[in-house]
C-alpha cells in the first residue's frame, strides 16, 4: 500500500476539507452581517477570494485522489477541468 492511500492521509485531507469549509462559512457569515450593516471592506473580499481558492484546491486534491487510479481519459478530463478553472480564475485578473 502506498503512503498516499493510508487512512491517516485520508483523515488529514478530510480534516483540512472540514476546517476550510468551516472557515468559508464564517467568512461568508461575517461578510453577510457586515454587508447588512453597510460595511464593505477589501479585506473581506480578499478573505472571500482566498476561501474560494482553498475550496478549489481541496476539491482538486480530492478529485485527483479519486481519479489517479482511474482510466486515462478520466485523468485527461480532470486536467482539462483544472485548466478551465485556472483560466476562469486568472483571466478576470488580467
Amino acid at each position: 500500500m502506498s503512503r498516499r492511500n493510508t487512512p491517516s492521509t485520508r483523515n488529514t485531507l478530510a480534516k483540512i476539507a472540514f476546517y476550510t469549509f468551516v472557515i468559508a462559512a464564517v467568512v461568508y457569515l461575517v461578510q453577510a452581517i457586515l454587508g447588512r450593516l453597510g460595511f464593505s471592506s477589501d479585506v473581506l473580499s480578499a478573505m472571500q477570494n482566498a476561501v474560494i481558492i482553498l475550496l478549489f484546491v481541496i476539491a482538486g486534491v480530492l478529485g485527483w485522489v479519486y481519479c489517479r487510479n482511474q482510466a486515462f481519459l478520466l485523468k485527461v478530463f480532470y486536467f482539462i477541468c483544472v485548466a478551465i478553472i485556472l483560466v476562469a480564475v486568472i483571466l478576470p485578473l488580467v
